[in-house]
């Protein structure tokens, strides 16, 4: 059994490709010519990450969505979705699936994306960000991963000092976000009542790039605010600014 690290992973190699003619996912699914690939895209992915068994090898988005429904894992769109998860979107007005994407993170209000066949004929992978409230989501799938195998995207003492700064809320708020995000809020508070009580400084170490573009991510939602005092509640929380603020102008850049 598989991780959502692994999908994760695999997905992000692919990100910035363009397909041309009979692109990889559609070769490995076996067919000969081309095809709309957005879920052959998410099924390589899976199979190349060993998490084949978790998530159906399909190319028809109805047929995906059936795989979790049968196994009591499709979640409503109201739900609160987890990095790993397959989300389902629908522009065909049928309500029935015809594109879907591979969670990357979530805030408060939007879920971040990876996508294959998106981006215009014949398609591209690519992420992207959509609102937890857009029409366009029916539904989630959720895979059954190896236990404890969705983790935090950043670390124990990030997130602690994130909760101090105030990111996260207060008390059931604070719990239910954290979880949200893929954080255990007993763990983390416990941390945060070493530091704070205990006087315990946090570990300092490089942050990771998937660090980076999360929480630089969650600056372009409006989650930490705008000028000076952005800058002063990423530094209070622990965060490199000018890292973060490099990863946001890219994205934007980028389009």
């Amino acid at each position: 059994m598989g991780t959502a690290e692994g999908v994760l992973a695999e997905a992000r190699r692919h990100i910035g490709y363009k397909s041309v003619g009979i692109n990889p996912f559609n070769a490995w699914y076996g067919w000969n010519g081309y095809e709309p690939w957005c879920n052959a895209f998410i099924a390589y992915c899976a199979d190349r990450s060993g998490n084949g068994g978790v998530i159906g090898k399909y190319a028809w988005v109805p047929g995906q969505i059936a795989f979790f429904k049968n196994k009591g894992q499709l979640h409503q769109p109201s739900g609160v979705p987890r990095a790993g998860d397959i989300v389902f979107f629908c522009w065909c007005g049928k309500r029935e699936g015809d594109h879907v994407g591979l969670v990357e993170s979530v805030t408060s209000t939007s879920i971040n994306t990876i996508e294959g066949n998106v981006g215009g004929y014949p398609g591209s992978v690519l992420r992207r960000s959509f609102k937890l409230t857009d029409a366009s989501i029916i539904g989630y799938g959720r895979p059954a991963y190896s236990p404890g195998s969705v983790q935090a995207l950043m670390s124990l003492d990030d997130v602690a000092l994130a909760v101090i700064a105030g990111r996260y809320g207060n008390g059931a708020a604070r719990a239910a976000a954290l979880t949200a995000a893929g954080y255990d809020p007993a763990a983390v508070q416990a941390r945060v009542n070493e530091i704070i009580v205990g006087g315990v400084k946090p570990a300092t170490s490089p942050p990771s790039a998937v660090a980076i573009d999360f929480l630089a991510r969650e600056v372009i939602a409006g989650l930490w605010g705008n000028g000076w005092a952005r800058a002063e509640r990423l530094i209070a929380a622990g965060h490199d600014y000018d890292a973060v603020q490099a990863r946001v102008n890219d994205i934007l850049l980028a389009g």
